[in-house]
């Protein structure tokens, strides 16, 4: 039989072009899904918190101090109500449900490329396309895509480290030299993570940590130190953007008033259970499968 030049390379051209086209068709679905009459939906006692806050603090900047100075008592990191006060003083519009919601619906629709990037990167585009199909229709993504609360940041943010940090691994293990989009990548998308929930902290340890390690383990195997420095540098720019809330965080779970972790009564063993509903998402045993699970 024989062989056309070029067939091979047209052949995966087209298999790349079809993946593409169909990745837009799923994000044009999930788009749909979450636009949908987003402004109408019932509402909960967060985003009434939110939209409050947002009337009060004028500025984007006076709102991000605002948590900071707060977040000794009430642990809740910045990312997504700064996201939701920059659409709303960037564009000049009065707090309303649709547009405090519009940066979590968006978050919620770039979940689904970042599902699409994880199955790519553990596998092939065939698992990514299988794996962003089914984030364009979870319940759970399309809830919290459509109310303005932290989930639709935590659970993109936290599926992107780890799909760049899989890509890492991959070419590490494979000989090959770390992507530039994957190094980046996993330093951006883990930072963004860590600022979105405290939830995704010891995952983002547990990320970095791992590649390290790895990275150490092959120092001498070809690619192994260019592996090695991207790793040690993104772990490193991720430690030093979470010292200073990392600080206050420890800092006050010695306080007696804390609601958290009350550690200065004699039961102290039996309180670190508070702490770890701060690190994890409140409590019950689906969020905690589910915070260790992903």
């Amino acid at each position: 039989m024989k062989v056309i030049p070029g067939a091979a390379d047209c052949s995966r051209s087209c298999y790349v072009l079809i993946s593409y086209l169909l990745l837009i068709g799923v994000l044009l679905l999930a788009s749909g899904i979450r636009f949908y009459r987003l402004g109408s939906v019932d509402t909960r006692s967060d985003e009434v918190q939110l939209w409050k806050d947002l009337r009060t603090h004028k500025s984007v900047g006076a709102y991000l101090r605002f948590h900071f100075e707060h977040f000794k008592t009430d642990r809740v990191m910045p990312l997504p109500r700064i996201a939701a006060a920059m659409v709303v003083h960037s564009l000049g519009v009065a707090p309303s449900f649709f547009w405090i919601r519009l940066p979590y619906a968006l978050c919620g629709i770039l979940c689904v490329w970042a599902f699409f990037r994880f199955g790519t990167a553990l596998y092939d585009r065939r698992l990514g396309l299988v794996l962003a199909a089914f984030a364009a229709v979870n319940p759970y993504c399309i809830y919290w895509s459509r109310v303005a609360h932290v989930y639709a940041f935590l659970l993109c943010f936290m599926t992107l480290s780890v799909a760049f940090v899989q890509g890492l691994i991959r070419s590490l293990l494979s000989g090959k030299p770390p992507g530039r989009l994957d190094a980046v990548g996993a330093i951006v998308a883990t930072i963004l993570a860590s600022y979105s929930h405290l939830a995704s902290w010891s995952l983002c340890f547990f990320l970095w940590s791992a590649y390290i390690g790895l990275a150490i383990f092959w120092r001498r195997k070809g690619v192994g130190k260019a592996h090695l420095f991207w790793s040690l540098l993104g772990g490193g720019i991720w430690t030093l953007t979470l010292l200073p809330w990392g600080m206050i965080f420890l800092s006050s779970l010695f306080l007696p008033e804390d609601p958290y972790a009350q550690f200065s009564s004699p039961n102290t063993l039996a309180d670190l259970r508070y702490m770890l509903d701060t690190m994890l998402w409140g409590s019950g045993f689906p969020r905690v499968l589910f915070s260790y699970g992903l």
